[in-house]
């Protein structure tokens, strides 16, 4: 397998072993230190949707400060450290620990889930969905970005989006080091380019699986686990030809001849509606990157329930807030109808909605509507207002302003000796 090196975890909790009789579920996170604020956000969010799955925290040992053990443990989650596990705990540092927790969750029913996953619905309907009681696995599909190229498919191309043409194709030795010199049957057909020929292939797939959330039945797949823990503790290599642990998984079902279910629809960055501006407003990062890459991209991924419904956001910075429920569902829909936020105009966007118009301008808006108001009510004054009539005092009679632009009008209270305000009329 591509010169491979084979090893074991130590004492792996194979399941259906003495100490788990009883099937069980549950969700595992791999929590580095910078990501405990966010990853405390998203968990109440977990717990406000419904979700009363047990939690595990995993770190590999001596990540985590005291004051985030405490809050751990304040809020009920177990803590588990890699240390117990494997012998070099440090070398697992990084995306590979998720490759590793599979192998000794308490969990039979296992959600590896990541630190900035944020959850618009409960993620225990995935073990009822048709691909995951088939299968006893569910994965997620990134963004089917595609490889940009330019120059001619002879010597001289050059890939524009990847680290290197080298980088290009060394992936395509190391994947036909692992399967072999034909496309096994079960692989990703957008990733079949592998097998073809020499140069560049158009359209090609970047990334197969985003591994946010990876949802899988441990009893059923003895051989992934062993695969994906074997391609993860390699990572030095490993990482080289794949975008740290997301590929890891699906590799690992193909290699150890398992099936597995893949998310027929793809993920997706646009956040293209009236709800979501307010989020995209927040981020003076994304600003940046929508105007360097001429789209109105999110800084994370939107995924979807095998019914089409948004599940949860991943997000990919911390500036950026979580979208709800209500934007995350509805978002699309929105869209659709002409409720959207086009970005044909760099920097900055052409909004073809007034009302969307209105929420990208509201202060604007707001201190317009003021001014309206005053002048509605200047004028109001000038029309209805009474002003009092100098020398008669005693009478207090009153004279409407309109006389002051030279109309004139009867005398008010049948007095007929009033003079006109303006004189010589």
């Amino acid at each position: 397998r591509g010169g491979r090196r084979r090893s074991a975890p130590r004492a792996p909790r194979m399941p259906g072993d003495a100490r788990s009789m009883v099937t069980t579920r549950g969700i595992a996170i791999a929590l580095p230190q910078k990501s405990v604020d966010s990853f405390f956000s998203n968990y109440a969010r977990l717990r406000e949707i419904g979700c009363t799955l047990p939690v595990e925290v995993w770190e590999t040992g001596g990540e985590l400060d005291n004051a985030t053990l405490a809050r751990i443990a304040a809020a009920g989650l177990r803590h588990k450290t890699l240390g117990t596990f494997v012998q070099n705990p440090e070398k697992w540092r990084g995306w590979q620990i998720k490759g590793a927790i599979p192998s000794f969750t308490a969990f039979d029913e296992l959600i590896l889930v990541d630190a900035d996953v944020c959850f618009a619905r409960d993620p225990t309907i995935l073990f009822a969905s048709e691909e995951y009681r088939t299968t006893g696995t569910y994965f997620f599909r990134d963004e089917q970005s595609k490889w940009v190229f330019f120059g001619t498919a002879g010597s001289s191309w050059r890939c524009k989006t990847c680290q290197s043409r080298k980088f290009y194709n060394d992936r395509k030795r190391w994947l036909r080091g692992l399967f072999g010199p034909t496309m096994p049957p079960g692989f990703p057909p957008e990733w079949g380019y592998h097998w073809e020929g020499k140069g560049y292939t158009v359209n090609a797939t970047k990334e197969v699986m985003d591994s946010g959330v990876v949802v899988i039945d441990r009893r059923r797949h003895p051989g992934l686990l062993r695969e994906v823990f074997e391609l993860n503790e390699n990572h030095e290599d490993t990482y080289k030809h794949v975008w740290g642990d997301k590929e890891t998984f699906w590799l690992g079902a193909m290699l150890a001849h398992e099936p597995y279910a893949l998310a027929r629809q793809e993920a997706t960055h646009e956040c293209c509606s009236l709800l979501c501006f307010r989020t995209l407003r927040y981020s003076q990062l994304w600003r940046h990157r929508a105007a360097r890459n001429k789209g109105s991209k999110l800084r994370g991924l939107i995924q979807r329930d095998p019914s089409g419904r948004a599940l949860f956001y991943h997000r990919k910075a911390e500036d950026v807030a979580a979208l709800d429920t209500l934007t995350l569902d509805w978002n699309q829909w929105l869209c659709d109808r002409g409720w959207s936020i086009h970005d044909d105009q760099v920097p900055g966007f052409r909004l073809n909605h007034p009302v969307v118009y209105a929420v990208e301008h509201i202060w604007t808006v707001v201190f317009a509507a003021a001014a309206a108001c005053l002048l509605i009510a200047v004028l109001c004054c000038r029309r209805r207002c009474w002003r009092l009539s100098p020398g008669r005092d005693e009478n207090k009679v009153w004279r409407p302003t309109a006389m002051a632009l030279g109309l004139r009008r009867a005398e008010l209270n049948g007095a007929e000796d009033h003079e006109p305000l303006l004189p010589g009329r």
